[in-house]
């Protein structure tokens, strides 16, 4: 199973849509010599917030951010948009955070990643590339190009976020920390020959990155190629994340696709313990079913529809094998 990279608050907020509106935040405050209707509209705005409007919180505030360009109005008004799922609503606001405070680290991740989800690629590319060029020293490129991977690689559209990249990147276009991204892209699009070529650049560089190690194993595996080299690549990932979840999900699979049944079971059930989702439970389902263990197969597969019902690879295994539930 390949692993994702982590994300920071607002750009999960974004992407589950799961933000809070945090009422209970104090409120950003007027100007001293603010007019009194900016004053009365941040008091309606958190009234209306305290009685569950938060549409009429969110659209108030961004209105007192537009004519104050303040900071803190925008950034509240930013995460209620965010609470709405309101996409557009939220770039506006968060636009406004930015130029108010440009070296916000929260402010340019929620831009970025809004722009990213709205198909706003060039002025997103513009920017970024804009970001690069004034890097001078390897330690701040390493952690721009971290964070550009961090965002890209959670894309709905792996073809643009590639695009994206190889534009911000061109000066340093395998540079070590967007290759696990744009294998994982790669992965996405089914390109197995280029997500290949660059998780062994990787490994080559970084031999004892796990996640790289799983990746490829995995990769190999579960398309059935190499797969003696793909059981040697887990079983060092194992040694180096012995707890890992995912990496015990991808030993189980190896095992799988080399015919040895117990012990795909063994890893699989391990996994499942330690990380009971749908994915890893389509693979023990699976599993359990060629071992004509079809009561527990059903079992593991009804529990992963309950956490995911629209987990793909799960819906994918269950339809492979002629298998419904009510």
């Amino acid at each position: 199973m390949m692993m994702p990279l982590k994300l920071g608050l607002f750009t999960i907020g974004l992407m589950i849509g799961l933000l809070p509106p945090q009422s209970g935040r104090a409120a950003p405050q007027a100007q001293s010599d603010a007019e009194p209707q900016l004053i009365f509209q941040i008091l309606a705005s958190e009234l209306a917030l305290q009685q569950g409007n938060v549409a009429i919180a969110a659209a108030t505030y961004l209105g007192v951010a537009e004519q104050t360009r303040d900071a803190a109005a925008a950034e509240r008004a930013t995460q209620l948009a965010l609470a709405l799922r309101a996409p557009t609503q939220a770039l506006a606001a968060a636009r406004i955070w930015l130029e108010a405070k440009p070296n916000e680290p929260n402010a340019q991740e929620t831009v970025d990643a809004l722009s990213l989800l709205l198909g706003f690629d060039h002025d997103l590319s513009d920017s970024l590339l804009k970001r690069r060029q004034a890097i001078t020293s390897p330690e701040a490129l390493d952690a721009f190009y971290e964070r550009l991977s961090n965002l890209l690689i959670r894309s709905q559209d792996p073809r643009r976020a590639l695009t994206i990249l190889s534009r911000v990147s061109v000066q340093e276009p395998d540079h070590t920390k967007l290759l696990y991204t744009k294998a994982m892209l790669h992965e996405k699009l089914k390109e197995h020959a280029q997500a290949e070529q660059a998780l062994r650049t990787l490994i080559s560089r970084t031999p004892a990155d796990a996640h790289a190690l799983n990746a490829l194993g995995y990769s190999l595996a579960d398309r059935s190629q190499s797969l003696q080299e793909a059981k040697t690549l887990l079983e060092k990932a194992h040694q180096l994340r012995p707890d890992d979840a995912h990496i015990l999900d991808s030993v189980g699979w190896v095992y799988y696709r080399l015919g040895q049944f117990d012990q795909a079971i063994d890893w699989l059930q391990k996994a499942f313990v330690r990380m009971p989702d749908a994915e890893v439970a389509a693979h023990l389902g699976e599993v359990l079913w060629k071992a004509n263990r079809a009561t527990e197969a059903f079992t593991i597969w009804r529990h992963g529809r309950q956490t995911d019902p629209n987990n793909q690879l799960l819906q994918d295994t269950l339809k492979r094998f002629g298998v419904s539930f009510p």
